[in-house]
């Protein structure tokens, strides 16, 4: 691939959220498409989140990197202030080692084309006298409305009320209360009130000093505002981007998105895409309101209702912090499902939904590994669907491990109960590191979500533990099954190249999966 000659390297850095994520991603195939290397770098721990759900992701040599918000192993701050803080502090550094990293490289990169969530980039490109160019993921009345708001340009205080409005931006009409976004005119109205007001408003601290500020639009959809906002800074439209089939078709096989932000599992994924195979096209009506939704109670209870009456087939991802909101026995109604598994009608059921007996009872440890784990998840406990918790019982014979693996949904609490284990945790890429410890009777030790680990009797006698994860459905992909063991099998010669070692050992190695 480094062999190839590009027409410059353009880094793209869009904000850590799928909205943000998608439309640089679609930005970037079209730049692919034009003989530029375009290289899309999310943070660390989003880059471990994502489905590649596309069947055609070959069709065009995007390249992907990472940098850090300060939180690689998920979590945030607590409020959107503190995170943003931490995703400047840590982003602009690691954003500084990218660009060096590619400095001596066949090819440096050229352009930063950065989210205006992202603002602090700019000052990274001007460090290295890179041209920079800020993207707006909205359209370009909204992202007029801000910069208007952010530049003074107002000559009233906001929020909004209705005595000063109408409001007038140039190249549009007069504005209503209703057309305005609820924090700009309401701020008691949002989950972070004016918090996401002033992170939005901060966006445009330095875009004038950015090359071009890039909006996600169409001109002749906004030609009015783009032409007005192109005469106090420099202004291109760039949109829609959306893939290439439901515009022009120039890029070929460019039929979806391909990436998704996941805060489920491949396997949900699949759940999810084998119910929409088995309707007929145009008959599922899908509903979304993004990573950061806010609806109150009666906002969640009409829109059910009118789901429920539309006589469709419909799919509607409703974060678990939101689902307290939806109307009572609503899920039970419309064989609503979660994590593929259905719901529980309250008026039927029983103590045993949510009770489990066995645990007591020490695994087998008769086998090649030496131990055996016991599962109580939502498969055991049904009534643990959407809780976001369950346990299992771990038993090691003498010298016994349970090899490298990873829960895809869980942070994992270790307690040990007998015994004494070696145990330990690979951190992410590129650093790796290593991180164990041998653990006695009643030591704790925790494993986080999506991380390589392991655990290994060192004792003379069985040991015995307790697990807690936070998911009903944690998942667990063990690493030797999954590359030596899967179906069908990975080539030998991508592995062999992979490990760096002769086919022949491969061949052995998948011989007993």
């Amino acid at each position: 691939m480094e062999n190839r000659r590009y027409r410059g390297h353009v880094l793209l850095l869009p904000y850590p959220s799928q909205s943000h994520i998608n439309p640089l991603l679609q930005f970037s195939k079209r730049l692919a498409s034009k003989g530029l290397k375009a290289t899309l770098a999310t943070t660390i721990f989003v880059s471990k989140t994502i489905i590649n759900s596309s069947s055609s992701s070959g069709a065009l040599p995007i390249q992907f990197d990472t940098i850090s918000d300060g939180y690689d192993h998920g979590g945030g701050g607590a409020d959107i202030m503190t995170y943003m803080g931490r995703l400047e502090e840590a982003g602009s550094e690691t954003l500084a080692e990218l660009i060096t990293r590619h400095k001596h490289s066949p090819h440096p990169i050229d352009c930063i084309v950065y989210d205006l969530s992202m603002h602090w980039a700019l000052d990274v490109a001007k460090q290295f006298d890179i041209v920079s160019a800020a993207f707006s993921t909205l359209p370009c009345t909204v992202t007029f409305l801000y910069y208007c708001l952010s530049h003074g340009l107002f000559n009233f205080n906001f929020p909004f009320s209705s005595s000063s409005l109408p409001v007038s931006i140039s190249g549009l009409s007069f504005l209503e209360l209703h057309d305005m976004p609820s924090f700009v005119y309401n701020q008691r109205t949002t989950w972070s009130g004016p918090k996401l007001l002033e992170v939005v408003l901060k966006q445009f601290s330095n875009a004038d000093k950015a090359d071009f500020i890039l909006v996600n639009t169409v001109y002749a959809f906004e030609k009015e505002v783009v032409d007005s906002m192109s005469k106090v800074c420099r202004l291109l439209p760039v949109g829609s981007t959306i893939p290439s089939i439901y515009i022009d078709n120039r890029i070929k096989n460019d039929e979806d998105y391909g990436l998704i932000l996941a805060r489920y599992s491949v396997e949900d994924f699949s759940v999810c895409m084998n119910w929409l195979n088995n309707k007929a096209a145009g008959s599922v009506v899908y509903v979304s309101f993004g990573s950061t939704p806010y609806l109150s109670a009666k906002q969640m209870v009409e829109l059910a209702m009118a789901l429920k009456d539309s006589n469709f087939h419909f799919l509607w991802v409703v974060s678990a912090s939101e689902q307290q909101k939806l109307p009572q026995n609503f899920l039970e109604e419309t064989d609503a499902r979660v994590n593929g598994l259905p719901c529980l009608d309250p008026n039927q059921v029983s103590a045993q939904h949510f009770s489990f007996s066995g645990i007591h009872i020490p695994g087998n440890t008769s086998n090649s590994l030496g131990s055996r784990v016991t599962p109580v998840n939502v498969v055991q406990i049904p009534g643990l669907n959407t809780l976001g918790i369950s346990l299992a019982r771990l038993d090691y014979a003498p010298w016994g491990v349970v090899p490298p693996h990873t829960h895809p949904r869980a942070t994992e609490v270790l307690t040990v109960l007998e015994g004494s284990l070696l145990v330990g945790f690979v951190t992410s890429n590129p650093n790796n590191q290593l991180i164990s410890k041998v653990l006695q009777k009643g030591d704790v030790f925790v494993f986080p979500v999506g991380l390589v680990h392991f655990q290994k009797n060192v004792g003379y006698g069985s040991a015995v533990c307790i697990s807690a994860l936070s998911s009903q459905n944690p998942g667990v992909i063990t690493i030797a099954n999954a590359v030596f063991g899967s179906n069908p099998s990975i080539d030998v010669s991508v592995l062999s190249k992979a490990f760096q070692v002769d086919q022949s050992i491969i061949s052995r190695l998948q011989a007993p999966f």
